[in-house]
């Protein structure tokens, strides 16, 4: 008699993390990443000095494998992607930010809904965009599992300016 073989889902949860000293626009822009990942956790605002000490064990109390920091340095937003325990971390500077709320989109798009990925030529040339790539794909691309429908009805793209400028421009699109 053959056995049953049940299918396994790689389950990438992502722990958000706030620092104390977010501003509203910044706050508004946390919530949307949020909603735009239906598999990260937020834990409570900590101290940006403590966040070495406190991360790796918030991330196995909430069974995470990845994390997102969200600081400000003179009202500046600063992202930090790292993986849990021992995967590299990135350190982003948000330049420009609009909030899902100011755009008004009128789109149908499901918190459930499965997301693709494309990125920009650059990704695949450049040894640092490699990486980064494959950071952003670990945080950003949702696999099949039980809390996700079959479609796709959003698109990330991830596009580079000049190599002197070092920029990475993300945009949302919804799929109607």
């Amino acid at each position: 008699m053959a056995e049953k073989q049940h299918k396994v889902f790689y389950r990438n949860h992502i722990l958000v993390v706030p620092t104390r000293n977010l501003d509203l626009q910044h706050r508004h822009f946390m919530l949307d990443i949020m909603n735009i990942l239906p598999h990260s956790k937020k834990t409570n605002k900590i101290k940006y000095e403590q966040l070495r000490q406190v991360i790796p064990s918030l991330c196995e109390n909430h069974k995470c494998n990845s994390f997102i920091v969200f600081h400000t340095i003179q009202n500046q937003l600063i992202l930090v992607f790292g993986s849990y325990p021992s995967g590299p971390t990135v350190k982003f500077s948000v330049l420009n930010i609009t909030t899902i709320k100011d755009l008004q989109l009128a789109g149908n798009f499901s918190k459930k809904g499965r997301v693709l990925l494309q990125f920009d030529q650059r990704f695949n040339n450049i040894t640092k965009y490699k990486l980064l790539k494959e950071i952003i794909t670990l945080l950003f691309n949702v696999s099949q599992a039980r809390f996700t429908d079959n479609y796709i009805d959003r698109i990330f793209t991830f596009t580079t300016e000049g190599e002197a400028q070092n920029r990475i421009w993300f945009r949302q699109f919804e799929i109607f």
